[in-house]
């Protein structure tokens, strides 16, 4: 017959092991349960890392980011709970005219 769980042979550094000890003895658990609830919350953080990226990685020319001072303009509006203004694409006349600098030089 299997078993319903896999065990594991890791190794800590001394004071980690002594910190989670400790938290283990303070919240009468056992130290497996103590592993087993850090890694589903780095599991979980990891999942909506990727999940961000894949729609950041979708949507980036919707949001017409030039630089990263534009990236980090609307990450920090998104986070304040303010509307998100995307810049603005320059005009074509602005566009035309830069085109036209440049061959002449």
């Amino acid at each position: 017959m299997a078993r319903a769980t896999q065990q594991w042979t890791i190794s800590l550094p001394p004071q980690l092991s002594q910190q989670a000890m400790r938290l283990a003895r303070q919240e009468c658990r056992t130290k497996s349960e103590l592993v087993r609830e850090a890694l589903r919350g780095y599991l979980a953080r990891q999942n909506v890392l990727h999940a961000a990226r894949r729609q950041l990685a979708r949507n980036i020319g919707k949001l017409r980011l030039r630089s990263w001072a534009d990236l980090e303009r609307v990450m920090g509006r998104g986070r304040a709970g303010k509307p998100v203004r995307l810049p603005r694409r320059p005009r074509r006349s602005v566009r035309r005219r830069g085109r036209a600098l440049r061959r002449r030089r």
